[in-house]
């Protein structure tokens, strides 16, 4: 059996690839299955040395997200950085950069970034759906559902981009801000514990105890295993005090 390295090796060889960036982004994916983390970056850097690499629409984007799974999170944000410089603006990029800032705990630029990838879709959202009206208006109903229909595919966010702007927001103080935010990541994952875990420490920090007691009892019912993170969480020491807490919890 060819091995990875002879198969990619050969192929390269012998001009057996249509891009060479997107050889070594390939063989960084496939290293990265594997666990040969030192030779994913090798792989990244010899991509960037490519010419074509350059001007190549998500190329940076696609580096970027390699380098945040190897944890490489600095290096990471400079090429999202890139990819917003070089082509267009888009939540994919902004979303990532703040997930790379959330798990560098820089929780206040996580914030912005999460706050202008929102922006971002907000504003596709209002173009497309005018364009569709103005279509609309001059009895052109069939293109009218097309721009329509596509504005409203652009208002689904995935429960992840709330879940980690809560996060973020409770990190830096903003409680209902991040309370609202695991609402809407609720609406989408409905019952989610971890979820519920998150939005109860919220209503601590609010001082909303009666409400955070009935969002861990929820939680504690969903998955009985989340007794022990509620146990050595911090934020939930005052409720020690609880006598309808301690029965289930302490």
């Amino acid at each position: 059996m060819i091995s990875l390295d002879r198969m990619f090796d050969k192929k390269i060889k012998h001009n057996d690839i249509n891009d060479v960036s997107d050889y070594w982004l390939t063989k960084a994916e496939q290293l990265k299955k594997q666990g040969r983390f030192e030779e994913v970056v090798k792989s990244v850097d010899k991509a960037s040395m490519t010419k074509e690499s350059i001007d190549k629409e998500k190329y940076w984007f696609s580096k970027g997200q390699i380098l945040t799974s190897i944890e490489k999170y600095e290096e990471a944000i400079v090429c999202f950085d890139k990819e917003l410089q070089f082509n267009k603006i888009s939540f994919d990029t902004l979303y990532e950069k703040g997930l790379a800032f959330f798990n560098l705990k820089r929780y206040t630029e996580a914030v912005e970034c999460f706050n202008k990838a929102w922006e971002t879709k907000h504003e596709e959202f209002m173009k497309l759906r005018n364009q569709g009206t103005t279509l609309k208006n001059y009895r052109k109903f069939e293109k009218a559902v097309l721009y329509i229909d596509q504005a409203n595919a652009i208002t689904d966010i995935d429960c992840d981009f709330w879940y980690y702007k809560g996060c973020s927001l409770y990190e830096i103080g903003k409680y209902e801000e991040a309370s609202d935010c695991f609402d809407e990541a609720l609406k989408i994952r409905t019952g989610d514990p971890n979820i519920l875990f998150n939005k109860a420490k919220c209503h601590i920090a609010l001082k909303h105890i009666s409400e955070s007691v009935q969002i861990l009892e929820r939680s504690y019912k969903l998955e009985p295993k989340i007794k022990a993170k509620i146990q050595t969480e911090k934020a939930f020491e005052k409720l020690i005090e609880n006598q309808q807490l301690r029965k289930i919890f302490f």
